[in-house]
């Protein structure tokens, strides 16, 4: 059973240069350093994840590698377990049919065969954790990517395999299904090709408005369903900046981002730890040079670090909250998501608010939780002992931050005789609690955990 969570950065620091259209470009320095691996040790992850200019193709011997120089910085800087990314796995998973008939290997043992050759060259090297394979296989690839999982888990029995998933809107639909059974199949799918011990999923919630997408809290709850029925950690890659697509009927293509605020932060942190999430991960740490679809640049500060090499406000509030996520860990890992609910203001209904209005609406709350305005999401966590509830404002970070509302007052009633204890940023905080009722200022993405004892 974990004892605390892990955290890392999609992204580390890099030697400076950038690629585009083939094309080389140097940033002002290399990042590359022990320095900057301690800064990036320093926001609190534990892990890192090597790819970009450090995957592996076997092009050059390994000793020889940018893979292999990185590795050896970040060792000096404490890093002890690195996930990296080989482009031979890569494709493996992507083969139409790879084992068998018509693939590229008659029989699992050729498969194992190639896979133990491929990292020979590190698999054994200080530092080497795991590997990452297809970042978001399509759905038609989850044979090939499950017989690779299976195969790797078979030669290296101890490696960790990176394997994030689609968000919701990605995911290929087949006749008769809605978004939202194409995603729970496709989850499915996932775990029953490669037998893997978690989920993991990206999803973009917030957007260029300051406000929440439609999608984000029904994905949340899929996924923690899915898991919750094969027994499996639920991982969430946590977004450190926005990102809206254009309308649909535009001709050009166009991604605009923005810094998210410390509130964002906040509102995924907590949201994803009272849906049991056991480890966290993050874009990005460096900034990426361009924008993806357009030539221009991503703003400075929707990044940990920024392109001039010095530390945005997210790196600061990011460094606090994991602090406060890692002192809270012990208490959410001795529970298991069991379920979630929402409390509306009074006469309102979750389609009266988009970031519900997609949301699964369960009844029967255990505990009774009633607002003044806005929506506050609860959630379920079980142990041997003990309950976890939390109790969440999800409201957009617009309403309170520029359109001047104020935070949410949420009055909750555990029951006359519950015995419970409240926490909040990851501490214990006295609350007045009278015949098992208190309230609970909340603003927009805070969150408050009950620790309720079992009758």
């Amino acid at each position: 059973m974990r004892k605390s969570f892990d955290f890392y950065p999609y992204g580390y620091p890099k030697s400076g240069i950038y690629y585009d259209d083939d094309n080389a470009y140097f940033m002002h320095e290399d990042h590359c350093t022990v320095k900057r691996f301690q800064e990036f040790k320093n926001v609190g992850f534990t892990m890192a994840l090597l790819q970009s200019e450090s995957t592996i193709d076997g092009s050059v011997p390994f000793e020889k590698s940018e893979c292999a120089r990185t590795m050896k910085v970040a060792r000096k800087a404490g890093i002890k377990r690195m996930i990296l990314s080989d482009t031979r796995l890569k494709l493996l998973c992507e083969e139409e049919v790879l084992v068998g008939e018509g693939g590229r290997f008659a029989n699992d043992n050729e498969l194992e065969a190639y896979l133990l050759e491929c990292t020979a060259p590190y698999r054994n090297e200080e530092g080497f954790y795991g590997l990452q394979l297809r970042d978001e296989p399509k759905r038609h690839m989850l044979v090939s990517y499950g017989k690779v999982c299976r195969a790797l888990k078979k030669v290296i029995p101890n490696v960790y395999l990176q394997c994030n998933l689609f968000p919701i809107t990605d995911v290929l639909q087949k006749d008769g299904e809605d978004i939202f059974e194409a995603y729970e199949n496709y989850l499915n799918e996932f775990l029953q090709e490669s037998q893997m011990d978690s989920i993991l999923f990206d999803e973009y919630p917030f957007r260029v408005k300051y406000i929440i997408g439609g999608h984000s809290i029904r994905t949340r709850q899929i996924v923690a369903r899915v898991c919750k029925k094969w027994g499996v950690e639920f991982r969430m890659v946590l977004q450190s900046f926005s990102m809206t697509l254009p309308n649909s009927q535009k001709t050009s293509v166009r991604v605009v981002c923005r810094a998210v605020r410390e509130p964002d932060m906040y509102w995924q942190s907590n949201l994803a730890m009272g849906f049991g999430c056991t480890e966290y991960s993050y874009f990005t740490y460096t900034a990426r040079a361009k924008n993806w679809f357009t030539d221009e640049y991503n703003p400075d500060g929707a990044s940990f670090i920024n392109r001039d090499g010095t530390r945005s406000k997210l790196y600061y509030y990011t460094k606090r909250i994991i602090r406060e996520m890692k002192r809270f860990a012990p208490i959410q890992l001795a529970h298991k998501y069991e379920n979630c609910w929402f409390a509306f203001e009074e006469g309102k209904t979750a389609k009266d608010f988009m970031q519900t209005e997609f949301a699964e609406i369960n009844e029967a709350c255990p505990i009774d939780v009633k607002v003044n305005q806005g929506v506050v999401i609860i959630t379920k966590l079980s142990g041997q002992k003990t309950d976890l509830y939390m109790v969440q404002n999800v409201g957009n970070v617009k309403d309170e931050y520029f359109d001047g509302v104020g935070p949410v007052v949420a009055n909750i009633n555990l029951g006359e005789k519950a015995k419970a204890k409240v926490y909040k940023c990851g501490k214990k905080v006295k609350r007045k609690i009278i015949d098992g009722k208190f309230d609970e200022k909340l603003h927009v993405g805070d969150a408050i955990f009950v620790l309720v004892d079992k009758k």
